[in-house]
């Protein structure tokens, strides 16, 4: 049925809620206020544990979009 798949698709566990999540919101943020700021992709991945790709991914907002409760911004955490 639907809308029983739609309501799954919608409970699963995404982002910190994932399971195996390794990042948390304000380490998102953490990593796009690095990118800002000037960091490479390769500190950023080093710092955080993460592939230099996943740090791009994140800075460019192909992933870890934040949905949900309104998170610190980037600048937010810089300050």
């Amino acid at each position: 049925d639907r809308g029983r798949d739609a309501a799954w698709r919608r409970s699963k566990n995404v982002g910190e809620a994932h399971g195996m999540a390794k990042l948390s919101r304000e380490d998102v943020a953490r990593i796009r206020a690095m990118r800002e700021g000037g960091a490479i992709y390769y500190d950023i991945a080093d710092t955080f544990g993460i592939s230099y790709q996943q740090a791009q991914k994140i800075c460019t907002h192909k992933s870890w979009v934040m949905n949900g409760p309104r998170s610190k911004t980037s600048k937010e955490v810089a300050a």
